[in-house]
């Protein structure tokens, strides 16, 4: 039986409960995991009417995401109700989920009123570092190089507001005390400034805790600078608007990293998390 872990685990931190991700994201990733089902069908040369089955129950498995079902490699099916989706016989049915039975594993116990309970585990293996690879790339290329391009234009906003303030009250003693501080605070950020450059994304991908510790100081820097220098009347939005979309990926940015499963370390091929998994012991996952 596959544990509560599980939920939160290797697999569960992209589409179980252990996932940040925004529904949008998050259903990108499902897609993706149920397109690789397919394609593992095609492979081991299913037959067409055990294709067609497949895709009733990997749709199946895809609902069952959405609606939060808490073991996200298990997915159970109703034989009459595919009979009806696929316009033929229960029992064309049942000799199709026999032949799917060969290669995923049918929970004989979970046989009850005509329910039939599958494990993915086979085909959605916990160290199966190609998929994993592609299903975090997924939501990460469109995380941080929408971030990178807000950090390029908050940048921006800097650099016309210190360096040629146009508001009336930038003449104040103080205002210029405060402009300075925070333009000393910008050469600082600038030669340390690494992974919000759009040129450095596989370098952000590869070190997601760092990346996000950049941009939030330029985060701070820029609503100081909106508080201190934009025009009220022509309202600048604060830097944080960003994560309206983006705010559920920051989450699972900064989360600890999904390669550790049961106590045993799974070695990835992704650089993004074989980078910061030193940083996380077994024991913070319980």
């Amino acid at each position: 039986m596959i544990s509560f872990v599980e939920g939160y685990g290797s697999f569960g931190r992209l589409v179980g409960h252990g996932t940040f991700l925004s529904d949008e994201m998050a259903e990108d990733v499902v897609a993706l995991v149920a397109l690789d089902l397919m394609s593992q069908a095609v492979r081991v040369g299913m037959s067409g009417a055990g294709q067609i089955a497949l895709r009733h129950v990997v749709l199946a498995w895809m609902k069952q995401r959405r609606s939060g079902e808490a073991e996200p490699r298990l997915v159970t099916v109703r034989p009459d109700d595919m009979a009806m989706l696929m316009d033929t016989g229960v029992d064309d049915v049942a000799a199709a989920l026999t032949e799917i039975a060969v290669h995923l594993s049918i929970m004989q116990e979970a046989e009850w009123h005509g329910w039939v309970k599958f494990d993915l585990s086979p085909w959605l293996p916990l160290d199966d570092s190609r998929l994993f690879s592609e299903l975090d790339r997924l939501w990460l290329l469109d995380h941080v190089s929408s971030v990178q391009d807000h950090c390029a234009e908050a940048k921006h906003f800097l650099d016309q507001q210190l360096d040629a303030p146009s508001t009336p009250d930038a003449a104040r003693p103080e205002a210029v005390a405060r402009i300075a501080e925070l333009s000393t605070r910008r050469s600082a950020w600038e030669a340390r400034r690494k992974l919000t450059k759009p040129s450095a994304i596989e370098d952000a991908m590869a070190d997601l805790w760092t990346f996000h510790d950049e941009v939030a100081e330029l985060e701070h820097l820029y609503d100081c600078v909106v508080g201190l220098l934009a025009d009220a009347d022509g309202y600048v939005e604060p830097f944080g608007h960003i994560w309206r979309t983006q705010g559920r990926a920051k989450l699972q940015a900064l989360s600890l990293p999904s390669r550790v499963f049961f106590g045993e370390e799974v070695k990835p091929a992704l650089r993004l998390v074989s980078h910061n998994l030193g940083r996380a012991g077994v024991g913070d996952l319980a």
